[in-house]
């Protein structure tokens, strides 16, 4: 079992007298339900980090797989002017260690040095986190994903960046404890 600290990067398009909402699990264990998601500004998204134990034994590569779900649980839509829509950005972790310390990963893939974030206390912090940029979801293989199509077409990769118009969205991701994963930031309009 391995424990990390996850985190979810979201906006809304606002509509209605609600905020958007959203319910985050991973591997089917609910993290947050009911979350309210109320940032409107896609160039400065909301992080909503968690804590999050795997039941799964790391493979020999010391990496766990894991099936992430982000569920939008009050669409409202009237037109496409008249719209709430959840939207995701990113999805980073860190790996916590036997010493307690959590780890980010940094420099290339044939750099095999990590830095350690020890005394880190804020978690809504994105730099704070490893993360891929790439995922696979299964679903449209258009830019957003609805409720009529998810779970039917092949399965596709991805950046991350996307809009979740009725229903829900789920990928997996690749949660390393060792490796080191490339960290380029990419920068999406909305």
């Amino acid at each position: 079992m391995a424990e990390y600290k996850v985190a979810f990067v979201m906006h809304q398009d606002a509509y209605g007298s609600e905020h958007a909402k959203a319910r985050f699990s991973i591997d089917g264990d609910v993290l947050a339900d009911n979350v309210e998601v109320s940032n409107t500004d896609s160039s400065n998204p909301t992080v909503f980090p968690y804590t999050w134990t795997s039941s799964k034994e790391p493979d020999d590569d010391y990496s766990v797989n894991a099936t992430v779900k982000i569920e939008f649980l009050n669409d409202e839509f009237v037109d496409a002017s008249n719209d709430r829509n959840l939207c995701f950005h990113m999805f980073g972790y860190v790996y916590k260690q036997s010493s307690g310390r959590y780890v980010k990963m940094s420099g290339t893939a044939s750099d095999h040095s990590a830095s350690h974030l020890t005394d880190s206390s804020d978690w809504t912090d994105f730099a704070n986190y490893n993360t891929d940029f790439r995922f696979t979801h299964t679903g449209s293989s258009g830019e957003e994903v609805h409720s009529d199509d998810a779970g039917t077409h092949e399965t596709h990769a991805y950046p991350m960046g996307k809009t979740i118009t009725t229903s829900f969205i789920e990928f997996t991701v690749t949660l390393n404890t060792k490796r080191i994963e490339l960290q380029n930031h990419l920068n999406y309009s909305w």
